[in-house]
């Protein structure tokens, strides 16, 4: 079957980030080998927008190429995904595992903040449930609209596919942010 969205179209690039390097202007010279590689194979051009992660916390930035080297400044609206996995859930579709660090009250803001990072320019976050022991809301990923899950059981934030286009989104998702992980 033929997705009906295009991938990879407006998902960012994912560069990694080592975040204990960056001044005070909330500037960070990408200079680990991980970040050179990978600026080396994407070659990001001046003001282009890129997600950096470090496999545990994610943020947008806009780089910023230097004669040498190139450096990315951020809002620094940090989106843990600590949790990342992937799934099958009993649907047949996909899961993505993001995070447990997030609780009831802090939902609805971490999902816009994951709607920043995902898709700066998405439609607005959609409330689809509220409930005390779930809240669903939905989102843009590349051109797809995906639904963000937080759940008391298990004690999780995912992000849940209905379908196989949104599979194929989320599986290209998966792939460019675990590129960060060690």
């Amino acid at each position: 079957m033929q997705a009906r969205y295009p991938l990879s179209k407006s998902l960012p690039a994912v560069i990694y980030a080592d975040f204990n390097d960056f001044d005070a202007h909330g500037n960070l010279p990408l200079v680990c080998s991980g970040s050179r590689e990978s600026c080396a194979r994407l070659r990001p051009s001046d003001g282009d927008s890129v997600i950096l992660g470090d496999g545990e916390i994610y943020t947008r930035a806009t780089i910023h190429t230097r004669p040498d080297w190139f450096e990315a400044s951020s809002d620094w609206r940090y989106v843990r995904l600590e949790r990342l996995a992937r799934e099958r859930m009993h649907s047949g579709h996909l899961s993505l595992d993001l995070t447990e660090s997030v609780d009831w009250a802090d939902f609805p803001a971490y999902a816009h903040d994951l709607q920043a990072l995902l898709q700066p320019r998405g439609r607005k976050v959609r409330v689809v449930a509220d409930a005390v022991d779930l809240r669903i809301r939905e989102i843009e990923v590349s051109t797809a609209r995906t639904r963000v899950v937080w759940s008391d059981f298990p004690f999780m934030v995912s992000l849940e596919s209905r379908d196989d286009a949104e599979d194929a989104v989320l599986d290209d998702l998966f792939a460019r942010l675990s590129a960060c992980r060690s």
